[in-house]
């Protein structure tokens, strides 16, 4: 029987070049043994999908005199606005044998124990 290592991982950075970069970092390091779930908050920035077109998706304007960034992840999926009045979350959760309910589970308690 695997032995799972869960752990709470929360970002002190705001950049959201640095959180899409640590999100990746673990994604491609952590073990298949390893549970993670990744807290962060972004700066005011827009978050691409490796197929999201940026002059479709984005006020182009609004965001350089908001002093937003944009940045591509390098998954798929649509385009989203970040700012310090929303949480991001990443789980890694390799195995078969834990189920969604379960890390949902966690996810609630460690939202709550974190005090969001």
């Amino acid at each position: 029987m695997a032995t799972f290592n869960p752990r709470i991982v929360k970002s002190r950075s705001t950049d959201p070049f640095y959180n899409l970069t640590y999100e990746e970092m673990l994604l491609q390091t952590l073990g298949e043994n390893d549970v993670v779930l990744l807290l962060w908050q972004n700066e005011s920035s827009v978050i691409l999908g490796r197929n999201q077109n940026v002059w479709r998706e984005c006020r182009l304007k609004e965001l350089e005199l908001s002093t937003g960034s944009i940045v591509r992840r390098r998954s798929g999926g649509g385009a989203v606005f970040h700012d310090l009045g929303n949480i991001n979350f990443f789980i890694y959760n390799p195995s078969e044998k834990l189920q969604p309910t379960f890390t949902n589970g966690h996810c609630y308690k460690s939202f709550e124990t974190l005090g969001y």
